[in-house]
């Protein structure tokens, strides 16, 4: 991460408006994010500046900090507990399957047709497909 602070106090101005700091970046700073983080007081007020109702990014200040709050590109991978795994068995889900599967077809097995202006009770819809 050396590297990363010197080639960033290089490339950005020593102060420079706030609202500036997407560009400035290449969006790899979101300005956004950087007022979220100080309305909850997690970055250093030292590093900004008003100029009127403008806020001023101090770079010597600023980069420091938020070089720190890098973390590694790589994570280990999440592995769930044994536990949870064992919760959801393939005999639960197939059994919540056919319950929904027979709540389904109960519902829908005999359909009605308008003929006219009165409803009338069509065969159900197995003897349907059926012919």
């Amino acid at each position: 991460m050396p590297d990363l602070l010197e080639e960033l106090r290089q490339t950005l101005p020593p102060i420079w408006l706030g609202t500036r700091t997407d560009e400035l970046t290449g969006h790899a700073i979101c300005w956004g994010t950087v007022q979220n983080l100080r309305a909850r007081r997690e970055a250093p007020d030292d590093a900004f500046a008003r100029a009127g109702n403008r806020v001023i990014v101090i770079r010597d200040r600023f980069l420091p900090w938020w070089i720190s709050t890098l973390t590694d590109a790589r994570r280990p991978p999440v592995v769930l507990p044994p536990s949870w795994r064992r919760e959801r068995t393939e005999t639960a889900h197939a059994a919540e399957r056919q319950a929904r599967i027979a709540a389904s077809a109960n519902k829908h097995q005999v359909r009605r047709a308008k003929v006219g202006n009165r409803p009338v009770a069509s065969e159900p819809a197995d003897a349907r497909a059926a012919s």
